[in-house]
């Protein structure tokens, strides 16, 4: 077993690939069962596990994993055998079988004639990661990921197969679609399919319609009785708060603020506690009618504290600081506990908050960081594949300036410039990521891993942002420079450490300022 840094906030422990999946299963769950509380999440997959902590516990949590011994286990408990009809109608369906050099039929006939074993659940929620794809259909990724592949999709890449459960991302190859219901997020466990599960597909002509892969359920939070009402809405303004850690072995990504640091000062300005629910916006921002006299902070690089009157429209939507903006109100948006997300909210919807504390005044100062920037420096630190790039393509990336690509999302921050090619031959086997971590598809246009990220990836990872620069990636414009400058662990630690202290002081500032 070897230990990796997976950034600043996250471990890699990789095995040989004679070591059973049911053994790297087993230690997962020794450690996910035996963690203290700053380990985040525990993720496996094939011959590795991700262990996800806080980046001020990330050296601890190193010693303490060394001191875990890989089990004897050999066997899953209570294996299912799962029968998922497919409807062999795949975009990618003739351009694959030619390059296989079969026809389509033979294509089918070999992909539906294995049997197949889930290995990891991860990628989206319930996405299942199937060994066992008969060698003559292994297949490298597409050289450039689609920006949506639809719900349903039955795809091929490297030695794997897999189920898109949801529209998303992605460079597998698509053979044709099934309507087997795969994730629900509301049942216990979430995911339809477990690891050790065993898979064989069925070719149907054509499938039942109106039957979805993942479960839906009322997420509206719509209240007749709101103080918010929401006149127009902005072009990606959601509900969001800190990441819910501790559900990635099923596939869920602990998702949250793009911008955690923005989300954590509006929420500490207007008296709430960093984790209350406040509107992140993208581009630009909703025009909002209040109805009751509120304090709300706006911080898209610099903070402020203002106060809207009842009767009052507020409009949100020129936002010239940063490409994203998170609008916190003093008590904070209601939201249920348990609701299901993500939430939805829409035009005409009426948000409740809660009871306010303590707020600064509002007067003419601000806080934060500097504004717009033509020219951003990430971080970062080496990445688990580095050693898949030749030393003049790692140079590159230390040296070349990229460009953030206008097709970025929460999912991911694409860049574009001199490629960064893969100089090791052969497929990545799917291993677990982290927010931060750079992933290389086949035409060498690096992609730094978000708050939307999946859990799993099958593209090489030649380097990770540290948790600080995140931040400060996703208040990046379109066309931003990029530069990138490695740092060592220590000093990433260090970093970190230094953030939180400039943090404790902002908060000695505001509780000055309350009344």
């Amino acid at each position: 077993m070897i230990r990796k840094p997976l950034g600043d906030s996250a471990w890699l422990l990789e095995f040989q690939p004679s070591v059973a999946l049911s053994q790297v299963v087993a230690l997962a769950r020794a450690i996910r069962a035996a963690a203290p509380p700053c380990v985040r999440d525990v993720v496996s997959s094939y011959a590795s596990i991700a262990v996800h902590t806080e980046p001020s516990s990330h050296r601890e949590i190193g010693a303490w994993l060394d001191e875990f011994q890989l089990g004897s286990s050999s066997t899953f408990d209570g294996i299912s055998i799962h029968e998922i009809p497919v409807c062999y109608d795949g975009e990618d369906l003739q351009t694959t079988a030619e390059l296989l050099a079969l026809t389509i039929d033979e294509l089918i006939d070999l992909h539906q004639s294995a049997i197949y074993t889930v290995a990891a659940i991860g990628f989206t929620p319930g996405f299942p990661y199937l060994t066992g794809l008969p060698p003559r259909l292994h297949l490298p990724r597409k050289h450039t990921p689609r920006l949506k592949i639809p719900a349903g999709s039955v795809a091929i890449a490297g030695n794997q197969t897999g189920i898109y459960p949801c529209e998303s991302p992605g460079g597998w190859n698509l053979l044709g679609k099934t309507n087997f219901a795969l994730f629900d997020p509301l049942a216990n466990p979430p995911n339809r399919l477990q690891v050790g599960d065993q898979v064989r597909f069925i070719r149907v002509p054509f499938l039942e319609q109106n039957r979805n892969l993942t479960a839906t359920h009322s997420n509206s939070i719509h209240d007749s009785n709101g103080v918010l009402e929401i006149l127009q809405l902005g072009s990606q303004t959601t509900l969001q708060r800190m990441p819910r850690h501790g559900r990635e072995s099923a596939g869920i990504g602990p998702g949250g603020a793009v911008d955690p640091q923005a989300l954590d000062l509006a929420n500490r300005l207007v008296g709430n506690s960093p984790d209350t629910w406040a509107m992140e916006c993208c581009l630009s921002g909703p025009i909002i009618r209040f109805h009751r006299d509120v304090t709300y902070a706006q911080c898209d690089g610099h903070g402020r504290l203002r106060q809207a009157s009842a009767g009052e429209v507020v409009n949100f939507s020129n936002m010239s600081g940063s490409v994203r903006s998170v609008i916190a109100f003093a008590g904070g948006i209601s939201v249920p506990e348990n609701h299901a997300q993500p939430l939805q909210i829409s035009n005409g919807m009426w948000l409740a908050l809660g009871l306010p504390s303590c707020t600064p005044r509002v007067g003419n100062w601000f806080v934060g960081w500097p504004s717009r920037r033509s020219h951003i420096q990430l971080r970062f630190l080496r990445g688990v594949q580095a050693d898949w790039f030749s030393d003049q393509i790692y140079q590159n990336l230390t040296d070349g300036i990229f460009q953030l690509s206008p097709r970025s999302d929460r999912m991911g921050a694409r860049l574009t410039g001199a490629p960064l090619h893969v100089q090791q031959t052969g497929q990545l086997v799917s291993q677990p990521v982290a927010c931060g971590s750079v992933q290389v598809p086949p035409d060498g246009q690096p992609i730094v891993l978000m708050a939307g990220r999946q859990t799993i990836g099958g593209y090489p990872q030649i380097a990770h942002v540290i948790s600080t620069d995140l931040s400060l990636l996703a208040r990046a414009w379109p066309g931003t420079w990029i530069q990138f400058c490695e740092v060592s662990l220590d000093q990433a630690y260090e970093i970190h450490r230094q953030s939180v202290v400039d943090l404790g002081k902002i908060q000695c500032a505001i509780d000055l300022l309350k009344s």
